[in-house]
């Protein structure tokens, strides 16, 4: 993993994966993308990853399921748009404040 801004996707549906990298990439955000297809594999592949900010995009509104992701560590959980436009400005505002505006700890 280098120095850079990153961010690690992890999903397990290869067209979202596809979906969520073009979106990155025409945000102009100059980050790394790293992708694994579960959770399991991006805690194994990546330990320093508990200190990131962790942001879920899913299309579940269930209740339960939102609270279970606060409760295992996600600092925000955010409902995919079925609009591709929609999904493509929601990324970008998302890279643009976990990326940019953003100020977290050095170190």
């Amino acid at each position: 993993m280098s120095e850079s801004p990153y961010i690690l996707l992890v999903d397990d549906n290869p067209d979202d994966v596809d979906l969520t990298i073009l979106a990155l990439k025409r945000s102009d955000l100059n980050c790394e993308i790293v992708v694994v297809r579960d959770g399991i594999g991006a805690l194994r592949q990546h330990p320093l990853t508990k200190s990131q900010p962790v942001v879920i995009l899913t299309s579940s509104r269930e209740e339960h399921d939102i609270a279970e992701r606060y409760a295992n560590g996600a600092k925000s959980s955010i409902r995919k748009p079925l609009d591709y436009n929609n999904f493509t400005a929601d990324v970008k505002h998302l890279g643009l404040y976990w990326m940019v505006w953003n100020e977290r700890p050095i170190g």
